[in-house]
């Protein structure tokens, strides 16, 4: 019947009388020829030989083509078992070599990957499993690192959710991570001090504007300098730094105008042209009483 059933059809019988015949003898236990198990044995040695030597493809390969001619053997049930085992070991020794390539080059998904394929083949190789424990651990040291540097980066440049959240990128891989719940702290505190300042920085805007409608110029200027030194430590928002920056450069313009109309007043006054002076200092106090520069011309014994 298997015979009857090769896979290629030129090995079947050639036709159904040639297979009733054969039938008849089987059931009067005559020998049959063309099912005899001597014939295959040189073949099967052949398989043997390509067990021992590693060959497992070709093993199989032969073995494919006796069953494939309808012959029926228990060894060759047997040794294609061998053939398939040989063939799934070699396969996860690769495998493993691959894996371990991979994790050598700090490429940790591509290693897993192969160590995965590894568990599907057999889930219980303990290589297998040592080498994925392995790497894992080294991914998540590879991680925590990177995640630190990123928390370090934001916390510099004052972005303290973001670091928050790189901090808890790493928590999430070792909940027990000392040095990343010190750096936690440190962000708290470092944002605590950054609002500190940006409170500081607004009190001195708001002293700095009063200053300068009281026409105290040099006083307002010299708090919005503090204003903007401590907006390199403490950055606010981009309309609050702008609305800073604006009064700043204002002043300052104003500033450079008043120091112009006190040289020339100087000049002036060095000149003995005392009227002169007098007019220019005058007509700056009149519109910034508070200021001390012409004031100290207007004040010269001289005048």
């Amino acid at each position: 019947v298997h015979k009857a059933m090769a896979k290629a059809p030129y090995h079947r019988f050639s036709s159904a009388k040639e297979f009733a015949e054969v039938l008849q003898r089987a059931v009067r236990g005559e020998q049959i020829e063309v099912l005899n198990p001597l014939k295959i044995q040189p073949r099967i040695t052949r398989v043997k030989r390509a067990l021992s030597e590693g060959d497992y493809q070709f093993a199989l390969d032969v073995l494919g083509e006796l069953e494939s001619e309808g012959n029926i053997d228990p060894e060759i049930s047997l040794l294609r078992m061998r053939a398939q085992g040989g063939i799934r070991e070699k396969s996860i020794r690769q495998l493993i070599e691959s894996a371990r390539t991979r994790f050598e080059e700090e490429e940790y998904p591509l290693a897993l990957q192969k160590i995965q394929d590894v568990l599907a083949l057999d889930p219980n190789n303990v290589d297998a499993a040592a080498l994925k424990t392995e790497i894992e651990a080294k991914r998540s040291a590879a991680q925590i690192d990177r995640w630190q540097e990123i928390a370090q980066q934001h916390l510099q440049n004052k972005s303290f959710h973001k670091a928050r959240e790189a901090v808890e990128e790493i928590l999430k891989i070792d909940r027990s991570h000392q040095a990343a719940r010190t750096l936690l702290a440190e962000i708290a505190c470092a944002q605590q001090e950054s609002a500190r300042l940006r409170q500081e920085r607004h009190e001195l805007y708001d002293a700095a504007l009063k200053a300068y409608r009281n026409g105290e110029i040099s006083s307002a200027l010299g708090k919005l300098e503090r204003v903007m030194q401590l907006g390199k430590l403490a950055p606010g928002h981009p309309t609050t730094d702008a609305q800073y920056l604006a009064l700043y450069d204002q002043i300052r313009s104003e500033r450079d105008e008043l120091h112009s109309r006190y040289t020339e007043a100087r000049k002036l006054l060095d000149a003995q042209q005392f009227d002169s002076a007098l007019a220019i200092c005058k007509e700056v106090l009149n519109g910034r009483p508070g200021e001390p520069l012409p004031r100290i011309v207007s004040e010269s014994p001289s005048l």
